[in-house]
């Protein structure tokens, strides 16, 4: 019996432990890949333009001894109510009483989101009324541009009066936000 030297079995052992731990092609598992094509898009689009046409009116009416209201319509409709019925009588300033218009320009056919706000107040420095129920020719806030990229938008909404209001000229302003859907 042949004893071998302790760094010979060593290396042995060595070898053995290397051989273990790393396993031979053919026990090694076969790798499976697999790949697809995606594709990217982009989209320029016109920019948006929007330019006032008109300002909302609610005409010259006298002060009520009860409040009441002066409703302007996107379409134009105008009704009273309360202490401003009869109102429609009055001489009005040549400008008349109408809804804001304003007209949009964009990409043809292309849908848009309009938004304006719930109310708003109007003053004449010392007095103030509200303008509520503000309300645009949009359905749900939203529409589409037409053939041409065109779009008129037309804002109306609810004056209230207060009873005695005050004489003087009012005005205030009023933001409309447009964005591509």
């Amino acid at each position: 019996m042949r004893i071998l030297p302790s760094a010979a079995v060593l290396s042995g052992l060595g070898g053995l432990a290397a051989a273990c731990l790393c396993p031979s092609p053919a026990l090694a598992g076969s790798a499976s890949q697999s790949s697809v094509t995606g594709k990217v898009q982009a989209n320029v689009v016109e920019p948006m333009d929007i330019r006032l046409l008109d300002d909302m009116r609610f005409g010259a009416f006298i002060s009520p001894v009860a409040g009441g209201t002066i409703a302007v319509a996107p379409d134009g409709t105008v009704s009273t109510a309360s202490g401003m019925t009869g109102q429609d009588a009055i001489s009005q300033p040549s400008t008349g009483r109408g809804p804001a218009a304003f007209r949009l320009n964009g990409t043809k056919n292309r849908f848009f989101i309009a938004k304006v706000p719930k109310d708003i107040t109007i003053s004449n420095g010392g007095a103030s009324m509200l303008v509520s129920n503000i309300t645009a020719n949009v359905k749900n806030g939203k529409s589409v541009f037409d053939a041409d990229g065109m779009f008129t938008l037309k804002v109306g909404g609810t004056l209230n009066v207060n009873a005695n209001q005050q004489t003087g000229s009012y005005s205030g302003t009023f933001q409309v936000t447009v964005l591509y859907q």
